[in-house]
């Protein structure tokens, strides 16, 4: 009987050397370990928490107005210029009147007109000022066959442009501002310019105006059109961005969670596992003091 007391003494005597002593150590060191992570995870969850921001894509600044003074007429209709500017100026010219072949030509007074009242009276106050006998206002415009059947009668008929009038002009130089106020503005500064003018030489005043806006206008709407794109691009790398981010923050917010429940179990399971050699042990000495009881 002393025999096996002495062996269930020196195994209480490693058990306590040895192996609880070895278990706390092994017991600190994960809970260290676990604090440490569940406390990152904490952090790493509140900074994921915090919403993503989208970056502001700043609007870019619209062109100023073009506009062509009497000044800039006077100089495109000054004389004897160089060839190879006469050149330029009447291959520009011609480009002007000829490129947009779907132009809109307004018609100051032609019935069922739907142009806006105010404009209609600003053209009608720029028609005034050339003389119906010196100077073709209105287009003439012809018919022609567009489709016919197998006996050669004429279904359909297509008209076309035979004599080009100043409002020809001035329909090309309006189709760049398509319902917008510009148009009023646009009539009014040419009715000024041309009426510096004399009435012979109105004619060519008008059609220099027209050109020269005509290229201005164009210019600066490639220039608007530039700047939307680009601003486009970057609004669309923006939006890129800020979709990337809140999805990095909602992955980030799950590994937090993740981490944290980790940490948390791994405390929970050591304390457990310490728990049960505690009980074990009580339970091993309770048994020895009544088997000592018990012999005695």
């Amino acid at each position: 009987m002393s025999g096996k007391a002495d062996g269930r003494t020196q195994f209480d005597l490693l058990e306590k050397r040895f192996v609880f002593i070895v278990s706390r150590i092994f017991f600190w060191i994960l809970c260290g370990v676990a604090s440490l992570a569940l406390v990152a995870a904490i952090v790493l969850l509140i900074v994921n928490l915090v919403p993503a921001v989208k970056q502001k894509v700043a609007t870019p600044r619209t062109p100023a107005d073009v506009s062509v003074s009497l000044a800039d007429v006077e100089q495109e209709l000054a004389p004897a210029p160089p060839p190879e500017d006469r050149t330029t100026r009447a291959n520009r010219t011609e480009s002007t009147e000829s490129s947009p072949k779907s132009a809109e030509t307004p018609r100051a007074a032609a019935p069922g007109d739907t142009i806006d009242p105010v404009l209609r009276a600003k053209i009608d106050t720029l028609r005034a000022l050339f003389p119906a006998d010196k100077y073709s206002w209105e287009s003439v415009y012809g018919k022609r066959p567009a489709r016919t059947d197998y006996w050669g009668r004429v279904l359909e008929y297509q008209s076309y442009l035979v004599k080009r009038g100043l409002e020809y002009t001035l329909g090309v130089m309006l189709s760049l501002y398509k319902e917008t106020p510009a148009r009023v503005k646009v009539v009014e500064e040419a009715t000024a310019v041309v009426a510096k003018f004399d009435v012979e030489k109105r004619g060519e005043a008008f059609q220099a105006y027209a050109g020269m806006r005509y290229e201005r206008e164009t210019d600066r709407q490639r220039e608007i059109n530039a700047l939307e794109s680009e601003h486009a691009n970057k609004q669309a790398a923006a939006e890129m961005r800020f979709a990337t981010e809140k999805a990095r923050k909602a992955r980030g917010a799950i590994d937090a969670l993740r981490y944290a429940g980790a940490a948390f179990t791994g405390i929970a399971l050591v304390g457990l596992f310490l728990c049960f050699l505690a009980i074990e042990r009580n339970t091993r000495m309770l048994q020895a003091i009544l088997e000592r009881e018990s012999a005695t």
